[in-house]
């Protein structure tokens, strides 16, 4: 009897041990698998982006080419060693870093492409000319290719660390089959360089004030600076960091219960402190878009000298033009609209653009969705998920304003730049899919927004060639 009570008293002892074990075994089954998925979706994403990538080049391209040539010593010893031109040394509209990429993928020994890209700016038009570029052409692109696929990974950590894997997973699907993701992943412009280290910084803006650890605030740091070098509209993304900053302070003053990230005091002072380090490691870029901006500088393509008062006033003036690309620009900056509507005109001549519709209607359901989704849960998970929501809904808003009202007055702001930001509006409509548990549902849903990007990404790929 002694020996069976003890038995039965180490069985109960070794139940919770048991039942932890299975747990953690369930957990990394659970983990593999979403890995494994990953690991398939990145597979796909890097696939379609490699695929053709040494078809010829658009205009823009052969130009930021030529630009590449000169080495970052060269341009340091052109402009004198001053940082206010250095910093728009190979071209006014673009920072340095995306230039320093294609000098070192190739552009300093083009060869053979350099004729082809003289007979494309004498053509004016990729179009005009019949050859095809060697293999350099592959070489200059695929690092561009690399980021593409790397921000699909990135996506997937952003949605693990705001929500959970199965809102990654969804949204990184949705990026690998982009039409718009894909265009800029394999041509040699900027845009998605900026996109990677963008979310690479509101990734490790989130995890500094969750954790507040010096690893995340070095990399806060370094990839906010390397965005800013990439591209000026880096200045947008501090400016969305502050308005969260500002409303998180502000509930947590009408409510503190409403909020999960513990922003103590030592968390602010080391937040103002990197924000300090980067103005200052950026100031030249800052400096010269205040000149470029509000003083005489009248580099770069249509860009008005005086644009201060264009800005201030542009619903004042009698100028009926200024006003008309005011709306032509908040359609062209409407994300849902502006999406639909190109894919409508892509699908026109296949005569299935009537694809757009159901796709549509899905994704503003799942917007929605995913606005009404911390109201209608419990209110420990509504606790624990505001923070995150909050975030990604002004980061995918902040961003289309500020393009939609400075590029009323200057060009070195455009529509395309919101490229940098659209992997967000993904997990916002990821999320607002997510808490379908039916997964043939899911499935089903998720294949009438990814259809209507078939069509275009066959487009892209064997019908046209790399014009922007």
């Amino acid at each position: 009897m002694i020996t069976n009570e003890k038995s039965s008293t180490s069985d109960l002892k070794g139940a919770p041990r048991r039942n932890l074990r299975s747990k953690s075994v369930g957990l990394n089954n659970d983990r593999k698998k979403a890995y494994s998925i990953l690991f398939l979706i990145l597979l796909l994403g890097f696939s379609i982006r490699i695929y053709h990538l040494d078809q010829n080049q658009s205009t823009d391209e052969a130009i930021s080419f030529l630009s590449s040539q000169k080495s970052p010593i060269e341009v340091i010893k052109e402009n004198n060693y001053n940082p206010l031109k250095i910093v728009s040394g190979w071209e006014p509209m673009y920072p340095p870093i995306y230039f320093i990429i294609l000098h070192y993928s190739g552009a300093n020994e083009l060869g053979d492409v350099k004729d082809y890209i003289q007979k494309i700016l004498s053509a004016g038009d990729a179009r005009d000319i019949d050859e095809k570029p060697d293999t350099k052409i592959f070489k200059l692109r695929f690092p561009f290719v690399i980021l593409g696929t790397l921000s699909i990974l990135l996506i997937f950590k952003v949605g693990e660390t705001l929500f959970d894997k199965k809102t990654g997973l969804i949204a990184a699907f949705f990026l690998s089959t982009s039409s718009y993701h894909l265009v800029y992943s394999q041509i040699a412009r900027p845009y998605v360089i900026f996109s990677f280290f963008t979310l690479l910084t509101i990734f490790f803006f989130y995890q500094c004030l969750k954790k507040n650890t010096r690893n995340y605030w070095v990399g806060f740091i370094l990839s906010t600076i390397i965005s800013f070098y990439t591209h000026y509209y880096t200045v947008f993304i501090i400016f969305t960091e502050i308005v969260f900053l500002s409303l998180i302070f502000l509930i947590k003053n009408l409510k503190s219960s409403l909020l999960s990230l513990n922003i103590n005091e030592k968390t602010f002072r080391n937040l103002l402190l990197s924000w300090f380090v980067i103005v200052i490691l950026s100031s030249p870029l800052i400096f010269y878009i205040l000149n470029f901006t509000f003083g005489t500088a009248n580099e770069g393509w249509n860009v008005n000298p005086n644009t201060f008062n264009y800005l201030v006033y542009p619903y004042l003036t009698a100028n009926l033009e200024a006003f008309n690309k005011l709306i032509a620009n908040l359609i062209r900056i409407s994300t849902i609209f502006s999406v639909y509507i190109v894919q409508w005109i892509i699908l026109y001549p296949y005569k299935i653009q009537y694809l757009t519709i159901p796709a549509a209607i899905v994704q503003f359901f799942a917007f929605i969705s995913y606005l009404t989704r911390p109201i209608l849960q419990n209110r420990s998970k509504k606790i624990e998920m505001l923070e995150p929501y909050i975030l990604l809904l002004l980061f995918i808003s902040i961003p289309n304003i500020a393009i939609l009202v400075t590029m009323t007055y200057s060009t070195i702001f455009e529509p395309r730049l919101y490229y940098a930001v659209f992997p967000l509006y993904l997990l916002v409509i990821s999320r607002g899919l997510e808490k379908i548990d039916n997964k043939r549902i899911l499935i089903l849903l998720m294949g009438i927004i990814t259809l209507i990007n078939i069509p275009a990404v066959y487009n892209w790929l064997f019908t046209i060639q790399r014009i922007q």
